[in-house]
């Protein structure tokens, strides 16, 4: 086997040191999966990677960050009418694997370690093949992805590479020509990116991060809030006309009542001295109404009259 990162071609430490069959299950596509993203070969060929899974290799992509990561990729092998296809079933991270932010690179020890974890895991399961992380450089195999997906040597092997940052998230290729699988979902995904009209795929910030969709109705919700808008400004200068009014009428109400005092009135406007009765003789303070503008003492009892 060779250097997953190691880009010269040279031989590693690790050498196969037997080769069991593989156990193949009998089911048809319908029947083995349920909620997966499918990607399809030239001939025919399916591999169905379940939604849980996806979102789990992308959240070991970002927990990495900025380094790449690896690990074996696990799943059942079944075949229906002539026709094979995989299921993949999970993914056991290599924790040993050798990385950096543009490459990454597993050792003997470590490759052993994460088979023998993958055979615990999963016993009814198989070794697959493998996937790493890319880290915003694109969900594509590199020149030296291709090389190492070549000492994977049964048709069906996978070689998977995630990016969270990309909007296709992940590139699977199959067999040791490295086949690109395709999957009607990327496809959908790259013509709205395109269009300019995608989800955020991404943490705010991220490069990869797409401008988010348009509300529906817009046009009819702009209509409406500028229509509320004009309406609450006409209400707004309705109630400053009518507060500006009513303050012109007190101020005149009042410029009326504090007339000068030697202005002239008639004599029937000037009310008559009041009866100071007997001398000695308890009084009362009488209030006139303000417009006399007079204070008048008398008896109690002249004080009680109208």
């Amino acid at each position: 086997m060779r250097d997953l990162g190691g880009g010269g071609g040279e031989e590693s430490a690790f050498v196969p040191v037997a080769q069991s069959e593989e156990r193949v299950l009998r089911a048809s596509p319908e029947m083995a999966r349920s909620g997966y993203r499918t990607f399809r070969g030239a001939d025919g060929f399916e591999a169905a990677i379940p939604e849980d899974v996806v979102a789990r290799v992308k959240a070991l992509g970002r927990s990495a960050a900025p380094r790449e990561w690896h690990g074996l990729v696990i799943g059942q092998l079944y075949e229906d009418l002539g026709r094979t296809h995989v299921v993949v079933r999970g993914v056991v991270p290599d924790e040993s694997a050798l990385a950096s932010s543009g490459y990454v690179e597993t050792t003997p020890e470590g490759e052993w370690k994460t088979r023998t974890l993958a055979h615990i895991l999963y016993p009814d399961c198989l070794i697959l093949g493998w996937i790493h992380g890319h880290v915003r450089v694109g969900a594509r195999f590199s020149a030296t992805d291709r090389r190492t997906q070549t000492t994977w040597k049964q048709p069906h092997a996978l070689g998977i590479v995630v990016d969270p940052w990309d909007l296709a998230e992940l590139g699977v290729y199959r067999g040791p020509e490295a086949e690109l699988l395709t999957s009607s979902w990327t496809e959908v995904e790259t013509r709205i990116a395109a269009s300019g009209d995608g989800q955020d795929q991404a943490e705010e910030g991220d490069p990869g991060a797409q401008a988010p969709k348009k509300p529906r109705f817009s046009k009819l919700r702009t209509f409406l809030g500028a229509a509320l808008g004009a309406t609450a400004l006409t209400v707004a200068l309705m109630a400053l006309a009518i507060g500006v009014s009513t303050r012109s009428a007190l101020e005149r109400a009042l410029l009326e009542r504090g007339k000068p005092a030697t202005e002239k009135r008639s004599e029937a406007e000037i009310p008559s001295p009041p009866d100071l009765g007997t001398p000695g003789a308890p009084v009362a303070a009488t209030a006139l109404p303000f417009d006399a503008g007079l204070c008048a003492l008398g008896d109690s009892a002249s004080a009680s009259e109208p």
